[in-house]
């Protein structure tokens, strides 16, 4: 039976008992995010579809190892975890051709029972997706001085490199950039649930 939502238990029972109805659901429901997340971190369409695949397994394998159950994180947030580990083994293994696929089980023993890291790091993931959709709504020019600035260059060093006045048009500019990014995220449904 094909439903509009499911409960993480009722997730993590599809995924164990290998029902596609669920799998396409959660597909369906949280392959944009993870896609997202990808991009943000210089990967590509195909290295998202791998991670989200990869990240299945994980939790189907963990599923059938032990008893397994997500005790305060729903599913997503435990999922968009487990989604961040894999990416971050993939880029720190030195053969970018394989996922850590068998070993990864193991290596998630840092997803402890109350997930409150998992949370966070969810939580930061998608704040951070917020922040990469808006910052690509800004004017170019704001997107220029607000990665300089992250980049950890001084006003002065902006002003020269961007071809501005003075450092003091560099802090003016930058101030109205920042409120207005703020402005645009603050505006997000999301972010009532984020910040």
């Amino acid at each position: 039976m094909r439903k509009e939502k499911y409960s993480t238990k009722e997730i993590l029972d599809g995924i164990k008992s290998g029902n596609n109805i669920v799998l396409q659901f959660v597909y369906q429901n949280y392959f944009d995010s993870i896609k997202t997340m990808v991009l943000s971190k210089r990967g590509n369409e195909d290295l998202a579809y791998d991670i989200f695949q990869e990240s299945i397994v994980i939790i189907y394998k963990k599923l059938k190892t032990e008893e397994f159950q997500i005790l305060k994180s729903s599913f997503f947030t435990y999922f968009y975890s487990v989604c961040r580990i894999t990416l971050y083994k993939y880029y720190s293994t030195s053969s970018k051709d394989v996922l850590p696929h068998a070993d990864a089980v193991k290596d998630l023993e840092v997803l402890s029972s109350d997930f409150e890291d998992e949370e966070r790091l969810a939580i930061e993931g998608m704040k951070e997706q917020l922040f990469q959709k808006y910052l690509n709504l800004i004017p170019e020019s704001c997107i220029k001085i607000l990665k300089l600035v992250m980049a950890g260059l001084k006003a002065a060093e902006i002003a020269n490199k961007l071809n501005f006045s003075s450092d003091a048009y560099v802090r003016k500019r930058k101030k109205i950039c920042l409120e207005t990014l703020v402005g645009m995220i603050k505006k997000d449904p999301k972010s009532s649930e984020l910040l």
